[in-house]
């Protein structure tokens, strides 16, 4: 999905108009003021217009010539050069992340350092949305449909931590759906170690100072052991899955509140509200996997990608035993 220029409505990538006001959307003042768009990079990719852009940089959709094949280009900020730290960070990230070999991680094609000394990362394009566009299109999901999709999650998470790569930034927005070989609800995990790029960043929007120092990620996403400043391993991106499951649930936030601290607070000492005072229907062998991904010790939440997955399997199956017991009654 992409956003009106004008009004803000959400739109199918593949409409040139906005649904909400009829504004041409590839027209906007973006497209028009960015003096990149229509520049070819390394002789290899032309850049076709933009998808967003934030304090790291600039995103394009862009073809890829050789092939003429639709892309992603993500572009960083010239400023942010002068910081060699940064520099050496984007590098290593790009080269974990495009290690990633599986088919719910997008895939990474290339990265480099452009003519004018700017570094990018060139990915696969993913026509569709993402998970918070779906939770705002069709709540509520229907929960056979949420755990599929959880599935593939703990999937491409297996994988990024196998290869010593972790998310750190894992929320609705970072999740993409798409129809792949007629399959619904596909999954693609985008933007895998962007947010450890993020913490070298002086401009970033998403750092804030706690008690502890600074931090930086998303704070209703945030594990504790984040929101201090301790080392992190896969439980932290498992925490930021129940968070993503009890929205995606309940179409609400367990921990918000107006400012960073104050949600950063709640993850640290206050319990969520059980998903299913909040929807009755959940079935409550989902309301404790929830929960028990978002302990708050880390040692209490399972442990690996795939003992979620495993969870989920088996209460798939029990949902699945359940509905063809009522078809049949």
């Amino acid at each position: 999905m992409k956003s009106c220029w004008k009004c803000g409505a959400s739109t199918p990538d593949t409409y040139r108009y906005c649904l909400g006001c009829g504004s041409d959307i590839d027209a906007g003042p973006a497209q028009q003021s960015d003096p990149m768009l229509g520049r070819v990079l390394v002789d290899k990719y032309k850049l076709v217009s933009v998808i967003g852009s934030g304090a790291m940089g600039t995103i394009y959709k862009a073809e890829q010539l050789a092939l003429g094949k639709e892309i992603v280009i993500k572009l960083l900020h010239r400023h942010l050069l002068g910081d060699p730290e940064l520099s050496q960070r984007f590098q290593r990230e790009a080269r974990a992340a495009s290690r990633l070999n599986h088919p719910n991680c997008v895939q990474i094609i290339d990265f480099g350092q452009i003519d004018n000394g700017s570094l990018y990362i060139a990915m696969e394009y993913i026509p569709g949305e993402d998970l918070a566009d779906l939770l705002e299109r069709e709540f509520p999901l229907d929960h056979r449909r949420l755990i599929h999709i959880a599935k593939q999650v703990c999937l491409a998470l297996d994988e990024a931590h196998a290869n010593g790569v972790l998310h750190r930034d894992l929320k609705p927005e970072n999740v993409m759906l798409t129809d792949r070989r007629n399959e619904p609800d596909f999954v693609k995990v985008v933007d895998f170690g962007i947010a450890k790029l993020d913490e070298s960043n002086p401009n970033s929007t998403r750092k804030f100072r706690t008690r502890t120092g600074i931090v930086c990620g998303t704070p209703e996403y945030m594990s504790p052991e984040q929101a201090r400043g301790k080392d992190l391993d896969a439980r932290s991106d498992i925490y930021a899955l129940g968070i993503a499951l009890y929205h995606l649930s309940t179409d609400r936030l367990p921990f918000d509140a107006p400012s960073p601290i104050e949600i950063v607070t709640k993850h640290l000492g206050e319990d969520p509200v059980p998903p299913r005072e909040l929807r009755a229907d959940l079935p409550e062998a989902l309301e404790r996997l929830i929960l028990t991904m978002m302990a708050k010790d880390r040692d209490q939440r399972p442990g690996s990608a795939m003992d979620v997955y495993a969870e989920l399997e088996r209460i798939d199956r029990e949902l699945a035993l359940e509905r063809r017991a009522q078809a049949a009654a």
